[in-house]
């Protein structure tokens, strides 16, 4: 017989109130009726253990049913949760998509728009440099059908060919020049500066013997013939690429050369082309439907530096004079490979390094042959970089330097 929790709870009080009643039962009522008061009392105790074993498995079911309830509701949270990570996630990714797509959008117009300005402005310079091209040659054209006019009023008056060959260079400027060397000088200029400058310096031109030390490349001849028609005559030092590679003893002969209580003036530095285009390192030459490297012989020294410094060659040493003085180009080039390799255009800084070169050797030089100048004489040394052009024009000089030095290698003072 099962008996509920709830209903022993109600019924027992009235058991043990009848218990505790038999016990004061008088002797009167008999055995029979003291038997039941006990059988009583121990059927209550057994129910009392029932219910007190009922109470605590009533505590475990109802803690059981308390944690499944806290489980369903983790349950239920964490799918929540996991709904509510998921819609984020899906949003989020969304929203990812989205941006990565509007930057997307973005940086291919402005990639397309950068695209059509180089293209725009490369067609732009291609049209100008076509433009300016054609104009060149027109010009070109013009002045090889136009009189060659000839200047320098101190140039002797000649009739006959060969005179006429040997007068100064044409005064036609070229204005391409002054955008790859600024500050450059017409030779007509450049001997106005020279005479100024050493007039100034107490020079007496009568009595002035001017040394040159130019490329032996025929280019380079107008301007030696403008000197030495400004100075009656030349003494020529110079070898391959403008240095002078007479060195010491072919000062030592000039210095011997000056005219008695005269001066000596020197002109030295390497030479670079400009073509009709604009394009340094290489100019148009008389009779040939080319033009090529200009200075050649600094050009391949270049190579020959490049090829060094990048690993590419070894340095050689000469074994005769079959080709010493190309050797020598290179040699003293070398210490610039670096600044040549890094120049943004290596055939305008080329020249400018050879300049460097050869101010150095040509320092050395005054220093150990100065004392060959007799008397008070003195020595105005002109470095720069002589600039070549197409036939028709003029050439130009860009000085560097033009000191003034006495007779024991000193510099007295800056005349340019």
């Amino acid at each position: 017989m099962l008996i509920s929790l709830n209903t022993m709870k109600v019924v027992l009080p009235f058991l043990f109130g009848a218990v505790a009643t038999s016990a004061f039962v008088p002797a009167k009522f008999g055995h029979n009726n003291r038997a039941s008061a006990l059988g009583a009392t121990s059927t209550i105790a057994e129910l009392q253990q029932i219910v007190k074993k009922a109470t605590v498995a009533q505590k475990y079911a109802n803690n059981a049913s308390a944690r499944l309830q806290r489980a369903k509701f983790s349950q239920e949270r964490v799918e929540n949760d996991f709904n509510i990570a998921n819609e984020r996630a899906d949003h989020d990714f969304e929203l990812a998509k989205q941006r990565v797509e509007h930057e997307y959008k973005i940086v291919k117009e402005r990639v397309e728009n950068d695209y059509g300005i180089q293209k725009a402005r490369v067609e732009s310079e291609l049209q100008e440099a076509s433009a300016e091209e054609a104009e060149a040659k027109a010009f070109l054209e013009e002045v090889a059908n136009e009189p060659v006019t000839i200047g320098a009023s101190e140039a002797p008056a000649v009739a006959d060919e060969t005179a006429s060959k040997e007068a100064p260079s044409t005064e036609k400027s070229f204005h391409l020049v002054q955008e790859a060397f600024p500050g450059a000088l017409t030779n007509a200029e450049l001997l106005d500066m020279i005479n100024s400058s050493i007039e100034d310096a107490g020079y007496d031109k009568s009595k002035t013997l001017v040394a040159t030390s130019l490329c032996c490349d025929e280019v380079n001849r107008p301007l030696e013939t403008d000197l030495s028609a400004n100075f009656d005559t030349n003494f020529q030092m110079g070898g391959l690429a403008g240095f002078p590679f007479g060195g010491a003893t072919s000062f030592g002969a000039m210095a011997a050369h000056i005219p008695d209580g005269g001066d000596c003036c020197v002109v030295f530095g390497p030479h670079v082309g400009v073509d009709s285009t604009g394009k340094v390192g290489t100019v148009e030459r008389r009779g040939r439907a080319n033009g090529g490297s200009c200075c050649g012989s600094a050009v391949a020294a270049a190579g020959y530096v490049g090829s060094v410094f990048n690993g590419e060659a070894k340095a050689q040493d000469p074994k005769d004079a079959l080709d010493a003085q190309q050797y020598y180009v290179g040699s003293m080039l070398m210490p610039y490979a670096e600044q040549l390799e890094k120049a943004d255009d290596k055939m305008v800084e080329l020249p400018q390094a050879l300049y460097d070169a050869q101010a150095s050797l040509m320092g050395r030089i005054v220093k150990a042959s100065a004392g060959g100048v007799a008397g008070k004489g003195k020595i105005a040394v002109l470095g720069g970089i002589q600039i070549n052009t197409p036939p028709g024009f003029t050439d130009y000089f860009l000085p560097n330097s033009f000191d003034l030095y006495d007779n024991e290698g000193e510099k007295v003072e800056e005349l340019w």
